[in-house]
């Protein structure tokens, strides 16, 4: 099982959202029980939203077929939960986020990340998991 970190734009409506699958283009190395943890920057804080369980990686027209609608944000993949969950409160990881180490070519996020610091999806080590 692999542990992966993807980054939404930070939305007001967050605190409320499901988390029943999540869209990218690079989800082709996510496999069934992979977990992928779902974080947004607010006022340059870092910020978990939850994790989903990965059941499936399926396309956007299969996806929306499953999810039941085609109000999906637009992706070549989707990642679809094995068991839903609800976004009640957002968790700031901040204070541990320097700590973070990934699998790749950058293993760690830089002084000042941004969003664009997680364009890829990082691969959690195991010590960060």
């Amino acid at each position: 099982m692999n542990h992966f970190l993807q980054y939404w734009k930070y939305r007001p409506d967050y605190e409320q959202i499901m988390l029943d699958h999540t869209p990218s283009d690079q989800l082709d190395k996510v496999h069934p029980g992979d977990i992928i943890w779902v974080i947004t920057i607010r006022a340059h804080r870092l910020y978990l939203l939850g994790s989903i369980v990965t059941l499936q990686v399926v396309s956007q027209q299969e996806a929306e077929r499953r999810l039941g609608t085609k109000d999906l944000w637009p992706a070549r993949l989707h990642a679809i939960a094995k068991a839903p969950t609800i976004v009640k409160k957002l968790i700031d990881l901040t204070p541990v986020a320097r700590r973070l180490r990934f699998i790749g070519r950058a293993t760690r996020l830089p002084q000042r990340f941004t969003g664009r610091s997680f364009q890829k999806i990082p691969r959690l080590t195991p010590e960060s998991v």
